[in-house]
């Protein structure tokens, strides 16, 4: 199984009031990931994971995380590449495609060659969830899902989605 998660901004004490987020979301996010990934299951994180003081606990939390993890690089996300697959990441990188999908941070105007899709992160609930960008992006809102992963399968079988295939 594929899941998919963004803007997970673990430990940052701001996004609570920036995002409207509650005061345990560090905690409901963890449990939802333990609870519903599994340690054979791929996720995708669509970037800006940890914020603030707590990047030293990198290490610590992604250990605690089932699934074998991608990352791709938020705008928070500084460090380089090699710093986020030492951390725990399988991989790190600007952008990952799979599927004909092309998964990136924020949106993205142009898709690369062979997709039809882009799925980004980055807008939080300042949007609602089925804005659209530009034309064949769409938003993953972690604010819009309850703080867990989404199966990427149930994500795409959306109406809001299939719309823009």
């Amino acid at each position: 199984m594929t899941w998919i998660i963004t803007d997970t901004h673990f430990w940052h004490h701001n996004i609570i009031k920036y995002c409207d987020r509650p005061k345990d979301h560090n905690e409901r996010m963890i449990q939802a990931w333990c609870d519903m990934v599994q340690p054979e299951d791929e996720i995708i994180h669509l970037g800006d994971v940890i914020f603030g003081s707590k990047k030293s606990g990198l290490v610590d939390l992604l250990a605690s995380l089932p699934g074998i993890k991608h990352h791709i690089r938020g705008n928070h996300d500084k460090k380089s590449p090699d710093y986020y697959v030492d951390s725990g990441f399988t991989t790190s990188a600007n952008f990952f495609v799979r599927d004909q999908i092309y998964f990136s941070h924020r949106p993205e105007q142009v898709l690369r060659p062979g997709c039809k899709i882009n799925i980004h992160g980055h807008v939080h609930n300042a949007q609602p969830r089925e804005y659209h960008y530009f034309p064949k992006s769409v938003a993953l809102i972690i604010e819009y899902e309850d703080y867990k992963p989404v199966d990427l399968e149930e994500f795409m079988a959306r109406d809001y989605v299939k719309e823009i295939l």
